[in-house]
């Protein structure tokens, strides 16, 4: 288990919800860099059912990563 400062936390779970916010808020270019980031989730863990978060997102009518990158963050570079 990895111990944070405040609680134990079972394996995989961290990545887990750092594949699972990738999943809703980045496009999937940017998915992929992620996923490298991180060590593999355990064979039996998925990221799950994001449908309502991704509607949530629709709904707001958010803008894509792409966007946030050009407009708010663009001196962080990312690769093609």
């Amino acid at each position: 288990h990895w111990v944070g400062s405040v609680y134990t936390v079972p394996p995989g779970w961290v990545g887990r919800n750092r594949l699972r916010t990738a999943a809703v808020w980045m496009d999937p270019k940017h998915i992929e860099l992620v996923k490298l980031s991180i060590p593999p989730l355990p064979k039996n863990m998925t990221i799950g059912d994001l449908s309502k978060m991704k509607k949530i997102k629709e709904d707001l009518k958010c803008k894509s990563f792409q966007w946030y990158l050009d407009n708010i963050y663009p001196e962080l570079f990312f690769p093609d």
